[in-house]
C-alpha cells in the first residue's frame, strides 16, 4: 500500500519557520535559506515575534498569526518552548512538524524524556512528527533543502537516517558521484514517524530505485514491522544498511545520540543472508553500490580478469580480489597468443591478472586488450586498473597534454565495455599524494563517467562494491526461483 501520508508531507505548499531572524548563524534562518536558495515554489512563513521579516520575507510573531494554511512546519528554538508550538499547530491544522530543536530523550535527563512524552501526548492523532533532534528532510524534485548547496537535481537514491549530519554527507556525497538523490529524510529520535515508515514509502515511491538507511536502532515495537518492511522489498528494490552502534562503546554512544537500542550486532548479518540487504561501513560504500547499479550489468560470476600496469601492482591487486572471493581464471591460449599480437613480450604478463606496462601507452592498446580478455570464455567480468602516475613523471618529456591521454584511455575502456556488453569497473587510483595527481584522479574519473563507467579511488573499494553488486544479483537470481 502506497504512503500517500508521508507522500504529503514531503510535498508541503506552505512550510513555516519557527524561530527564523536575520542571523545566518542561527539554524532557523538557515532554513529559510536553503529554501530561497534552492527554489521553493511554495510559500514561507518565518515565525518570530522579535522580527519583522527574515531575509526579506514577512515575518509573524506566532504560526496562527500566518495568513493562510500551513502544511509543514520547522521548529528550531529551544525544547522548552516545543509544547506552545505543537499547540499551535494543532489549532492551525498543520499536517507535520519537523524539530530540529533537541534535549529531548536523547540527553537522558528525567526532565527530557517528560518533554519528549509530553509531545508525544499533545500531537497524537493529530499530526505528525519529524525528530526530534533532526535536519527533517530533502525533496530535490519539490525543491525543499535542509541545507545550503541541494540541487534542485533528482535521482534514484533514497536515504533515511537517524543522524542529520550523515544525511547531509549522504547528500554531497551523492552530488559529488552523480548519484543524486529522490528524498533524504533525517528522522532524529524518532518520536513519532521511525524508520520503518520510511521503509514503507521507498518500497512504493517510483522515484526511489536504491533505498539506504542509517541506523542506530529500531524503537520499541518497531521489529516486526521493520522485518515485513524489509521481506517485501527482495527483489523489488535493493536495500543499503549502514548499523551503527555494533560494539558496546558504539551502542553508547548510539543510546546518547538518538536514545536508540542498538540491538545485537548478530543480527545484521543475517538479516542480510536472508533477505539480501547489503550491509555497509560508510557513505561511500552505500554511493559505490548505487554507481554499479546506474553504470553496470550484473555479473553473470565472479570469474574476471584484471588489467592493471605494473608487475608488482598486479600482483597486489590480485591479492585483493581473491581475499574478496573474486575469481581470476588463467585466460586460454589462444587469448594470449592474440594478447602478444600489439603487447611487447618483455615486461609483460598475459596469465590473469594482464599486465600491460609501457605497451599500455600504445595507441588503442587498452581497448584491444579488454575486447581480447572479453571474448574469453573464461572471462565474465573486468576490472581495469588506470595508471597516470607516469603521466606526472613524463608529460613534459613525451610532449603531450596528461589530460588528453586520460580521455583517450577512458573512451578505450568505455568502447570496449560497450563492444563486449560484459560488466567493467575501474580501480582510478594515484600512486601517490600531491595536487597533480589529484587533479589527473579527478580528470579520469569524470571521463569515465561520461563513458558510463563506473570507477572508484582504490582496489580495495572497487572490488568490494564488485563483490556486492554480485551477490545481490545472486540472491535476487535465487529468490526468483
Amino acid at each position: 500500500m502506497k504512503r500517500t501520508d508521508i507522500e504529503k508531507i514531503l510535498n508541503p505548499k506552505a512550510i513555516a519557520v519557527v524561530g527564523a531572524n536575520n542571523e545566518m548563524h542561527r539554524p532557523a534562518t538557515g532554513f529559510v535559506a536553503c529554501l530561497q536558495e534552492i527554489g521553493f515554489e511554495g510559500l514561507i512563513y518565518p515565525i518570530n515575534p522579535n522580527v519583522d521579516e527574515s531575509l526579506g520575507i514577512k515575518a509573524y510573531p506566532t504560526l496562527t498569526d500566518a495568513p493562510g494554511p500551513v502544511d509543514h512546519v520547522v521548529v528550531a528554538v529551544p525544547a522548552c518552548n516545543a509544547p506552545s508550538v505543537i499547540e499551535d499547530a494543532v489549532k492551525k491544522g498543520v499536517r507535520s512538524v519537523q524539530f530540529f530543536t533537541s534535549g529531548f530523550a536523547e540527553v537522558a535527563t528525567d526532565e527530557g524524556k517528560a518533554l519528549q512524552k509530553r509531545l508525544d501526548e499533545m500531537d497524537r492523532g493529530r499530526l505528525r512528527i519529524l525528530g526530534p533532534n533532526c535536519f527533517g528532510f530533502y525533496n530535490p524534485k519539490a525543491k525543499i533543502a535542509c541545507d545550503l548547496g541541494q540541487p534542485a537535481i533528482a535521482g534514484g537514491a533514497g536515504f533515511v537516517s537517524q543522524s542529520g549530519g550523515l544525511s547531509l554527507g549522504f547528500i554531497q556525497t551523492g552530488i559529488r558521484e552523480g548519484n543524486f538523490c529522490s528524498k533524504v529524510v533525517s528522522i532524529g529520535n524518532s518520536m513519532d514517524l521511525r524508520l520503518t515508515d520510511f521503509l514503507e514509502y521507498f518500497s512504493e515511491d517510483d522515484e526511489t530505485e536504491v533505498i539506504c538507511t542509517y541506523i542506530e536502532g529500531l524503537g520499541d515495537g518497531e521489529g516486526e514491522r521493520f522485518l515485513e518492511a524489509i521481506r517485501n522489498l527482495v527483489g523489488k528494490k535493493p536495500v543499503l544498511i549502514w548499523k551503527g552502534g555494533l560494539t558496546e562503546q558504539g551502542a553508547r554512544a548510539a543510546q546518547s545520540h538518538t536514545a536508540a537500542l542498538a540491538g545485537d550486532s548478530l543480527i545484521w548479518p543475517t538479516l542480510a543472508r536472508q533477505y539480501g540487504v547489503i550491509l555497509v561501513d560508510s557513505i561511500e560504500e552505500m554511493h559505490d553500490f548505487i554507481k554499479l547499479y546506474r553504470f553496470m550489468p550484473p555479473p553473470q560470476t565472479k570469474r574476471s580478469c584484471l588489467v592493471a600496469f605494473g608487475g608488482g601492482s598486479s600482483v597486489t591487486y590480485t591479492d585483493v580480489c581473491t581475499l574478496q572471493g573474486i575469481e581470476l581464471p588463467e585466460l586460454r591460449d589462444e587469448t594470449k597468443a592474440r594478447l602478444f599480437e600489439f603487447l611487447a613480450q618483455v615486461g609483460t604478463m598475459v596469465v590473469n591478472p594482464v599486465d600491460l606496462s609501457s605497451s599500455g601507452w600504445l595507441p588503442g592498446a587498452i581497448e584491444r586488450t579488454l575486447n581480447t580478455v572479453g571474448d574469453d570464455p573464461n572471462i565474465d567480468a573486468i576490472i581495469f586498473v588506470s595508471h597516470f602516475a607516469f603521466l606526472i613523471t613524463s608529460s613534459d618529456r613525451i610532449g603531450m597534454d596528461p589530460k588528453k591521454l586520460l580521455d583517450h584511455q577512458a573512451e578505450g575502456v568505455g568502447a570496449a565495455a560497450r563492444a563486449t556488453g560484459l560488466p567493467v569497473v575501474c580501480s582510478n587510483s594515484a600512486a601517490f599524494e600531491s595536487l597533480e595527481a589529484e587533479e589527473l584522479r579527478l580528470h579520469m574519473k569524470e571521463a569515465l563517467n561520461k563513458q558510463g563507467v563506473p570507477s572508484f579511488p582504490t582496489i580495495e573499494r572497487t572490488v568490494k562494491a564488485f563483490r556486492r553488486y554480485y551477490e545481490y544479483h545472486q540472491h535476487v537470481k535465487t529468490m526468483a526461483l
